[in-house]
Parts: C-alpha cells; structure tokens; sequence
C-alpha cells in the first residue's frame, strides 16, 4: 500500500469534528483559508462574529416600537416594557427603544458601533425551531428550492473560494483556521459544503486538554506496530501525528499570548453567571474569541450562540416585565458585546472585526397566556463594530398590519444583510456571491458599513478575468482526458496555460493555447492530455494577459483507474459520529466490496458487504452497536481480472456517544 500525507489527511477530513472546547467552551474549527490570496490592506486581515440567538428571539421587547406604543401596549399589558420609571425603555431614537438592560448595546449605539436593521426575515418564514434555524444556516427560504439547501452558505462560500481544501493547508503563509464554531457540540449546517464532508475540526475541551485530544483522539496510541497492512497504516498514523495537530498548536499558542486586559479608557467586564434560570453562554465565548484575535489569531469567522430565547412562559418576572429570562438574556447579550468590544479596543483591534446577530425567528405581536410569547416571523438583525454605519435602517414594525398574530410587513431579507456583509465587508467578488447563492442580492446590499469602511472594488477577490463561462475534464476510454472551457467574453487575453497535479498542490504545464485577445462573443476551447497520470489527476487554467498579469480558474478532478486494477476515494463522516456514519466512495468500476472495521489492537470487529457502481456511491450505516472509541477500516475487493482480493482503502473512524 502507498500511503501518503495527502490521502491521510484526506481520510482524516473531519476526524476532528469533534467538540473542543477552549476555555471550556465548545468549539468547532472549519480549517480552511478565506481571505489570505487578497491583496488589498484594507480588508485582509478583517473577521466577522456570527451571534446565533437561538429559540427565536423576542424582538418587539428587544427593540421596542416607541412611535406605535400604545398598539404596542395593548397586544402586550402585562410583558411590555414601560415608557415611563427607573426601568423604562432605553431611548434610541424618538422611533425606537432598547430593552433597559441593553445598555451596553445602547452605548455602542451611541458612539456609532451599533446598526439596528428592522423587520428582518423572508418570505413565509418557517416557524419551526430546527427548519428554521437551517434555512438561516443555508441561505434558503419557504421556496420549493429555497428549502432543499443541504449546504450551508459559509460552506459554500469557503468551498468556492478554496475547492482543494484541505491539501496543503496550514502552511506558513496560512496557519490558522479559517473559521472556528464555538458553544456547539456538532458542527453547524452553516459550514456544511454542497458535496463531500463538511469542513471542519475538532480542538479540545479547554486550552490545555485541546492539545492533548488533537494529539490522543480516543486515547493514547499503541508504543509499537503490528506486521500487517493495518499495521502500517497505524504506524503511518503515528508517524505523522505532529503534523497533523498543527492547528491545535497554533490555537493553544494565540490562546497563551492573547489577553483579555482592558484600560482605563476601555475597560473589560465580561458579564458573570449569577445561577439564575438563564446560562450566560455568550460572555466566555466571545472573552476567548477576543483572547484568540489578540493573541494573533488569523482566524476570520467565528460563530457564537446564546441559547434561551424560546420565551413561551415565563419570559417576565411577575409584575415586573424588565425583568426574568429574556431580560437576562439581552443582558449578558449587551454586556458580553460590548465587553468585546471594548477588549478588542484596548487591544487595538476593533477596526478588524464586525460582528452580527440572526435567530431563527421572532415571536408574535401579542403575549400568550403564560406571561410569554409563541412563535413569530420577524426580528430585527443588530451589526456591532467600529466599522458599521450606526443607526436604524428601516421603520418600526407595522403592528397594523397583523395576520394571526404575527408580523408580515418584511422590510428586508436577511440575505441582503449577509451578502452586504460579504462582500462590502470581507470584500466577496461578485463570482464568489454567485456560488454562494447571494448574487440575487449583490443589488440589494444595505448601507450597514460605514462608507470608510467599504471594501472598493478593487479590493474584491476578482473573477476569473476573461469572463470563464465553464471548465471540465471528461476522462474518455479511461485513457485521455479531454479538457474544455469556454469564455463569454476576453479582454487584453494573450494566452491560456494547461496545468495538471498528482497532488492538486504542485502543477506542471501541459500545454499553452493562444487567447482571442479582445472579444465579446463566446469562444470554445478545448484540448487533449494524451498522457494523463494514473489515479487521481488535478487540472486548472492559467491566463495569462499582455501586460504579463494572470490569474487561475478554479481546480477540477478526474479519476483513470490504473491498467489491472481500481482506484477508489472515501470521505466519512462526521467524525465523530455517534450512531449513524455516511460514507460517499467514488470508484472507478463496479464492485463487490467488503468493508471492516477493526478496533486498536488489530481485531476486526464489524464487516459490511458493498456494492459499489462506477462512480459515486452514498452509503449510510448504522453503527450503533459499535462501542465508542478509535477505529480504523478498510475496503477491500475482487479487482477485475484479477483472483485475489485486495486492499483498495483505509481511513479512521472514531466513535463517541
């Protein structure tokens, strides 16, 4: 068997998507690089915070609807907020109030950190907790299409912009994850990919013990080796552990460098848990997010969660709506917020990061019989940072317009707020928006971003520049690879270059083709690789204007099964899993296959029979009568032509319940 570091670390994809928790804290790590082929200073080094509210935040007690108070009044007689005593609404505008115990988000408000956008949601919005929450997650909607999305929008995005993922990654340029989940023991849909195994990591249960969970999944491996095929894949796995817990290094290091210490000017209280009936999740998440960015952190999208918000009794201490649950809850969200601010501030880092909330949905106009409310549409969506144009967008709710009791006059959809975000922020090109499904709303963008702020176009990860209609490989009679591309218009185009990798990291030339210079009609290209390798080959477009600048399409595959034998690909996940493990295995013949699983000390403890087509086959297992632990499997079959049953594939498996 040849085992190199690429297939390993592709068997080991999501290995890691266990929980982690740094500083105790639940954490998962979507290790893949995003901004870091832009050029522009402006906007390479900036981060977005996600703030998920889940259980559907109440926003009317959120951001009261001062200009409709009495309509506001009469849905809600004893859970309003008063508009008159010590503990009346925070005035923002004479339109608009904050719940008195935001008042860490009013002064943010006040020195022009905070954006309020009003009446957020889409069209028919499902009011189901776990549909909900993944049409947010997946960019979707109440559409036929809109609620078949099985990726998630940060995925595909990600995916998009780094399709190679994860070969060569972390490297010197780009230690660092890309993305890192916290307060969530399984790795959110919002980073899911449209194929293949979501991208994601796992790092530890708190600063110290990630490390040691990177280094020891499943606890330690064994001093020595067994004779066999499995022992070389086991030694191998030994072998290479130092290389493959390189995250977790650079995590714990940012970890022991940052600090949360704040100044005079900008002191840093990060809110407490008192032990009331509400879990203040959020303050620690975003003490580490903050200690992790100031420790040097090149990480560019957290996401963090504040769970609670499923209001339907108790949502007020009796006889005094400013307090109970939900108070508690928009307090340690307005505190914990502008604790991180004013961290990020002291540490000269604010102008860097942006930092949004989204729930699944708001409640209804009017109180239930519990002292709460039920399930709703709209709420309305907060951008804090340095870098927002503060203010209000869009008028308070229409509490005339009420249907069954809920909110449908939608001001704006959410998908505006995240492609702004995306693009005027993080500086996304339009073909970026594009395969992240936004490009609907690149017209649409809101003016959340402070005009000083804005990434210029210039600043745009750009699309490939002669207008790359397609680019495909087709494998013919498993002997040549015919490559074609086609282009809607060129400018100032001198010529393509043809390039192939065995390894998707490093690529030769193959073959230079003139360009059409300037054109704007559609022209056809196409060639031969009359000698492709063997196995799995990796091909990209170099172009290559007159001015000697260039630029490279995105990467696509193939697969040539070598002369006498077969070659198969396997992604598992998730990894962990608990009692259900999904296998895609492309092959490239038809096959009757067995599957084993053996555990750590060489003892086969599962077989599955396969039957595999040419192509991609999904396979769904239930494994719940595998004990947890660290395994490792392999698939082996009759090759055609052949009498003997050979290895064709390992990867590792861990369990966990």
């Amino acid at each position: 068997m040849t085992l190199n570091r690429r297939s390993f670390m592709k068997s080991m994809l999501t290995v890691s998507a266990a929980p982690l928790l740094v500083n105790g804290i639940p954490v998962r790590s979507l290790a893949t690089p995003m901004m870091t082929q832009l050029t522009c200073q402006e906007v390479n080094d900036r981060i977005i915070v996600l703030i998920q509210l889940h259980g559907g935040n109440d926003g009317l007690n959120t951001v009261i609807p001062v200009d409709q108070y009495s309509t506001y009044a009469n849905y809600r007689p004893t859970i309003k907020i008063p508009d008159s005593g010590s503990r009346k609404y925070l005035s923002v505008t004479p339109s608009v109030g904050l719940h008195p115990d935001m008042t860490g988000i009013k002064s943010l408000y006040d020195n022009g950190w905070a954006t309020i956008v009003q009446d957020v949601g889409y069209d028919e919005i499902n009011r189901s907790h776990f549909k909900g929450s993944d049409l947010w997650l997946t960019g979707g909607d109440s559409s036929p299409a809109g609620q078949t999305i099985h990726s998630g929008w940060v995925g595909r995005y990600l995916d998009e912009r780094f399709p190679n993922y994860p070969f060569a990654y972390p490297n010197p340029t780009t230690p660092d994850p890309i993305a890192l989940e916290f307060g969530n023991r399984s790795l959110s849909l919002a980073f899911h990919r449209e194929t293949g195994s979501p991208i994601g990591m796992s790092i530890a249960d708190d600063p110290q013990d990630f490390y040691n969970l990177i280094t020891g999944v499943g606890g330690a491996l064994p001093s020595s080796s067994p004779s066999s095929h499995y022992g070389e894949m086991l030694q191998f796995i030994m072998d290479t552990q130092s290389s493959s817990n390189d995250y977790a290094q650079r995590i714990y290091s940012a970890y022991n460098t940052g600090n949360n210490s704040g100044s005079a000017v900008y002191p840093t209280t990060y809110p407490g848990n008192p032990g009331n009936n509400v879990n203040n999740e959020l303050g620690p998440q975003l003490k580490t997010v903050a200690r992790l960015i100031n420790g040097g952190l090149q990480t560019r999208v957290y996401m963090v969660r504040l769970t609670g918000f499923d209001t339907h009794s108790s949502q007020i201490t009796p006889g005094n709506p400013t307090e109970g649950n939900h108070a508690a809850l928009l307090y340690y969200l307005s505190s914990s917020v502008k604790a991180f601010f004013d961290d990020l501030n002291a540490n000269n880092n604010a102008d860097k990061v942006m930092a949004v909330t989204f729930s699944e949905f708001g409640r209804q106009i009017g109180q239930n019989g519990s002292a709460g409310t039920d399930h709703g549409t709209l709420a309305p969506m907060m951008i804090f940072g340095k870098g927002v144009n503060g203010g209000v967008m869009g008028n308070t709710p229409d509490l005339s317009s009420v249907s069954n009791n809920i909110l449908t006059n939608k001001q704006f959809d959410y998908r505006q707020v995240l492609t702004t975000l995306l693009q005027d922020w993080l500086g996304a090109g339009n073909d970026t928006l594009s395969e992240t499904q936004f490009s609907q709303w690149q017209n649409q963008k809101l003016g959340i971003i402070d005009p000083n702020f804005v990434a210029p176009p210039s600043c745009y990860i750009a699309a490939f520049p002669v207008g790359l209609t397609y680019f495909d490989a087709i494998v013919e009679n498993n002997s040549v690879v015919r490559l074609n591309w086609q282009t809607a218009t060129e400018t100032n185009n001198s010529h393509f270059e043809i390039q192939r990798s065995h390894d998707g990291i490093v690529f030769e030339r193959l073959e230079q083709m003139p360009g059409a210079g300037n054109s704007s009609r559609e022209r056809t290209y196409t060639t031969l690789d009359p000698k492709p390798y063997k196995g799995l080959s990796y091909y990209r477009l170099k172009q290559v204007d007159f001015d000697g600048n260039f630029a490279f399409s995105d990467i696509v595959t193939v697969m040539i099964s070598p002369t006498g034998s077969v070659e198969i690909k396997v992604e598992n996940y998730p990894n962990p899993a608990s009692d259900v493990l999904y296998l895609n295995i492309n092959s490239t013949e038809i096959l009757e296959a067995e599957l084993n699983f053996m555990n750590t000390v060489g003892q086969r403890v599962r077989q599955e029979k396969l039957s595999l087509s040419n192509g991609l086959n999904k396979i769904k297992l239930d494994i719940s009568e595998l004990i947890p632990g660290y395994y490792y499997a392999e698939i082996n079959a009759q090759v055609p032509g052949s009498i003997e049953r050979k290895h064709l594939k390992s990867f590792k498996q861990v369990i966990r319940r």
